[in-house]
């Protein structure tokens, strides 16, 4: 399973910059997702990342590789699909990245789907390097996740390799509603796709530094109970951001966020109910006294040491 969770501080810019101003108090209920810089805790160590998600840039029909010298002279074909929940997605720009753990991700060459969702990247430089595949950022079709990144295409040489199917239908958020105060626990919920092999988590961010602060892993779940447990550190009364975060729960098949983000406040567990019994409520009625008849029924558990309640 591929961790992506700890962005660089590029990216923590890039959301005060270009996220926060649609987390106003004029902001539409449905806000575009802007990727924070995720350093989760939570429920379960994520482990070491595998790839940076770092300020993408915009497809915009590129179609000319980037200058390089080191590029070796060999070329070949990256190909595959657009589906959201298997229906082919057709006129989608997509980028072919080249990846590496330790720099920027950097735009190779773009292309455009086919009526059938079909991609094919030509001229791809068989450097040796690792590639992948990304949809996005979306943020003009709720019905699609914001940005989704295909499974890495490693060591590419040259040749014909398949790029993989990435399957770009969205996670919806239902509940709470945008801007909500919830008491803990508190529910959390959202659509599930049909790709039975998601991974879902629930990411709650600081809405000043874009950073992540807790990630709680779900599975192929719609909704998850946030308990006061969860959220070691937080502060009641102020307003976080929160987002599910796709990937698979075993292999490699991309992973991406949802459309939209949401802001949400937390408070402090409420205090539970008390009831003050009505001055015109009848007293309670006694417990009848057993017969000799009900002390008859219990003799087998008397003479095996009493009932199992109070052995």
């Amino acid at each position: 399973m591929r961790g992506r969770h700890l962005l660089p501080v590029a990216l923590t810019v890039l959301l005060l910059i270009c996220g926060l101003a649609s987390l106003s108090l004029a902001a539409p209920p449905a806000t575009v997702f802007d990727e924070p810089s995720p350093a989760p805790v939570g429920r379960s160590d994520r482990g070491s990342l595998e790839r940076h998600f770092l300020p993408h840039p915009e497809p915009g029909g590129s179609t000319s590789a980037l200058p390089d010298t080191t590029l070796s002279t060999s070329t070949g074909t990256i190909f595959g699909r657009l589906t959201a929940n298997s229906a082919p997605v057709a006129g989608q720009t997509l980028s072919l990245m080249r990846y590496s753990p330790d720099a920027l991700e950097e735009l190779v060459i773009t292309t455009t789907t086919t009526i059938t969702g079909y991609y094919q990247f030509n001229a791809v430089p068989g450097d040796g390097q690792t590639y992948f595949v990304m949809f996005g950022p979306n943020t003009a079709n709720p019905a699609y996740v914001y940005t989704w990144s295909g499974p890495l295409v490693t060591d590419y040489t040259g040749g014909t390799q398949n790029g993989g199917e990435l399957n770009i239908a969205n996670t919806p958020l239902q509940t709470p509603p945008d801007g909500a105060t919830v008491y803990l626990p508190a529910p959390f919920s959202w659509s599930v796709r049909s790709t039975s092999n998601d991974f879902y988590w629930v990411y709650i961010f600081d809405l000043d530094s874009g950073s992540t602060l807790w990630s709680l892993p779900v599975g192929y779940e719609g909704s998850l109970t946030v308990e006061p447990s969860d959220l070691d550190g937080v502060e009641f009364g102020k307003a976080y951001g929160w987002f599910v975060y796709t990937e698979p729960a075993s292999g490699n098949a991309g992973d991406g966020f949802s459309f939209e983000k949401r802001r949400v406040t937390f408070s402090q567990p409420a205090p539970p109910a008390t009831t003050t019994p009505s001055a015109t409520e009848p007293p309670p009625t006694p417990s009848p006294t057993p017969t000799s008849n009900s002390r008859l029924l219990f003799l087998p558990y008397l003479l095996r040491g009493g009932p199992p309640s109070v052995r």
